[in-house]
């Protein structure tokens, strides 16, 4: 049965009485089959479900806060117009991811193509400071950005797996379905993009905040 799509998705509520407080108990696939079934309203639920979470891993992606919730938005709107094509052959968790990793790859790229510079380069920083102090405090945000412009020089593939495992958390057996890889080659991209940002990091004396290259873990 097809959706009658007859509106775009709405943005994310925290109000009493919203979406994600409506449908807390009901599952993705229940969700899904209420939009399915012509009750557009029910996609917010998932809408608010998986927004914050897609936009945090888009700007690791993309490194720029407006693209990442246009991206995350553009994603969203594509499912919800698609979903009577969402087979179930995976989850709608992994289908949104899947979809947002590619949006963000993309803009990416046009990014690097339009700029004339292809990468912003990293200053020195000084890591002494201690506690929290207010100088402390941006040294401790100077750091998380110079880090996120390090990111942002890695290549697509080696960046997409290195954001979904050590900033999003995820599992090999997750990013393998969402990128649609071998799981030995997401373990060898993590290897290559933990070695390619260890080395941009040790260039200006900057520590690097992930696990080392050497590091084995599930």
């Amino acid at each position: 049965m097809s959706v009658s799509h007859n509106r775009p998705p709405n943005q994310p509520s925290d109000a009493s009485g919203s979406p994600s407080s409506l449908g807390a108990e009901e599952t993705d696939e229940t969700i899904i089959s209420r939009t399915l079934e012509g009750e557009a309203e029910a996609f917010d639920i998932l809408i608010s479900r998986y927004a914050p979470r897609l936009t945090r891993m888009a700007y690791g992606l993309v490194n720029h806060h407006q693209d990442a919730e246009d991206l995350v938005q553009e994603a969203l709107a594509n499912a919800f117009f698609k979903l009577d094509s969402f087979g179930g052959r995976s989850s709608f968790f992994t289908w949104i991811y899947r979809i947002t990793v590619n949006l963000s790859i993309s803009k990416h790229r046009k990014r690097r193509i339009e700029t004339t510079h292809k990468s912003i380069p990293l200053e020195e920083t000084s890591t002494s400071s201690n506690g929290d102090t207010p100088d402390s405090v941006a040294e401790t945000e100077e750091l998380v950005q110079q880090m996120r412009q390090a990111i942002a020089q890695l290549e697509d593939d080696r960046r997409s797996v290195l954001v979904l495992r050590d900033m999003d958390g995820l599992d090999y057996d997750q990013i393998a379905e969402i990128l649609k890889i071998p799981k030995g080659t997401v373990r060898s991209r993590l290897h290559r993009a933990r070695n390619d940002l260890k080395e941009l990091m040790s260039r200006y004396s900057l520590p690097t905040p992930f696990p080392t290259p050497e590091a084995c873990d599930e």
